[in-house]
């Protein structure tokens, strides 16, 4: 116990300087003078090759306790700044898994999608396909892929196209970005009439004779040879054809114009884009006249306000209105109902089945009738057939009132040597009274 207690005693503990030789870790490697030639030490401290530190020595124990090159300072914050540094490169790390930057784009991904921020604007992928879902941009939008049920927008139109690439609906605005629209204006001639007013004025009076393009039944006509034009106020414009188009003939004027052109549309392979401010409803119907309205299927609508409804009804005259199956209202401001009945005439209204006004201002009724084409009648009552038309009465615009006789009755009047023929082909009232009147 005794040599125990006479052991050499600990060293004190003592301060020296030393040059830092290199690092490892938290050693440091310095050389003392009159130590080892490379002593390793606790680098307690900031410390790098060729610092010249401060060491302590104690309890078998070295490490740096101060910095002559660099002054101490206090790890907690470089520690800290460390792990800041640390954490910010993993979420920047993850970050660029799911957002980078190449020559099209910035692009940003997700789970099932990928959005691609190109020149055009944003694009949202599909991560299994690569297919683009949808598309926003200055240019247009659409929400939905190519080739299936999709809409598409921009700032003058959006329209809905379902997976047959139809489309179903469609609000539009024909001006474009200049607020110019070409604009077709249609007409259906009567014989007679050769003026033809534009609805809408042009954008320049000054080039208005190559602006406007006229065709008559398909076929474009030569300004000055087929037609002039004549002007009102306002850029407004009349054409003036040489001969008047014949009786159902499609008169087309097509200009440019600055006026509203919206148009609307909803139903499947319908259209109203050729008519401004026009709609159209249902399936394959069209809107081709400024103001007018289709609906049903396969209804035109092809008059300035004009009103087509039903099924395979045309309304071709101005402010006419054709309804039911098959009608035509042809004349301007005709009505046509019923079945397969046809308003030829201007103000003008036939009705029930398979009917025809020929002239104007009249009224045709009942099935069949024999057309009168030379404004003999006010009002005809048919009784005839598909194969045979026939007229069972017609009020004439004389006063007269005109009856088909059955063959008895006419032999038995001839017989009397009576002259009872009425101005359209019937017996005539007035003329049996005046026979009558005449024998007493």
């Amino acid at each position: 116990m005794d040599a125990i207690r006479c052991g050499n005693p600990r060293p004190e503990a003592y301060d020296t300087t030393a040059e830092v030789l290199y690092v490892e870790g938290d050693t440091a490697w310095v050389r003392i003078p009159g130590g080892a030639p490379e002593t390793p030490v606790e680098r307690s401290i900031a410390a790098k090759q060729g610092d010249v530190v401060q060491v302590r020595v104690a309890n078998g124990r070295a490490w740096i306790n101060g910095n002559n090159t660099a002054p101490p300072t206090d790890d907690t914050v470089a520690v800290a700044a460390h792990t800041v540094a640390t954490d910010t490169k993993e979420q920047v790390d993850e970050l660029e898994e799911h957002f980078w930057y190449d020559g099209s784009g910035a692009h940003v991904e997700g789970e099932s999608y990928r959005n691609d921020m190109k020149s055009d604007g944003l694009h949202i992928v599909e991560k299994s396909t690569g297919e683009t879902v949808a598309k926003f941009g200055a240019d247009g939008s659409q929400i939905g892929k190519d080739g299936e049920a999709h809409t598409t927008f921009d700032f003058r139109s959006q329209q809905m196209v379902d997976m047959n690439g139809t489309v179903f609906y469609d609000v539009r605005d024909l001006r474009d970005a200049d607020g110019v629209a070409e604009y077709t204006q249609i007409f259906f001639g009567d014989g007679s009439t050769t003026g033809f007013n534009a609805s809408y004025p042009v954008v320049s009076l000054t080039t208005i004779t190559t602006d406007v393009v006229v065709k008559v039944a398909g076929t474009t006509k030569t300004y000055q040879t087929d037609y002039t034009l004549g002007y009102t106020q306002g850029n407004m414009f009349i054409v003036i054809m040489t001969d008047a188009p014949a009786s159902g003939e499609k008169v087309e004027i097509t200009y440019p114009t600055v006026s509203a052109m919206q148009v609307f549309t909803f139903g499947s392979r319908s259209d109203a884009s050729a008519g401004a401010q026009s709609a159209a409803f249902g399936a394959i119907n069209e809107a081709s006249g400024q103001y007018s309205l289709a609906q049903g299927r396969s209804a035109k609508a092809q008059g300035y306000t004009s009103f087509a409804s039903g099924q395979n009804t045309q309304a071709a005259g101005s402010t006419s209105f054709a309804e039911g199956n098959s009608t035509k209202a042809m004349g301007n401001f005709s009505h046509a109902e019923g079945n397969g009945s046809r308003a030829n005439g201007n103000n003008s209204h036939a009705q029930n089945n398979s009917t025809v006004t020929g002239s104007n201002d009249q009224t045709a009724i009942g099935k069949y009738n024999v057309e009168d084409s030379n404004n003999v009648f006010g009002l005809i009552m048919g009784n005839g057939t598909l194969q045979n038309r026939s007229n069972a009465f017609g009020v004439t615009w004389d006063g007269d009132y005109e009856f088909q006789a059955d063959g008895d009755l006419a032999t038995a009047l001839t017989a009397k040597g009576w002259n009872v023929a009425g101005t359209g082909g019937l017996v005539s009232l007035k003329k049996i009274l005046t026979e009558i009147i005449n024998a007493l």
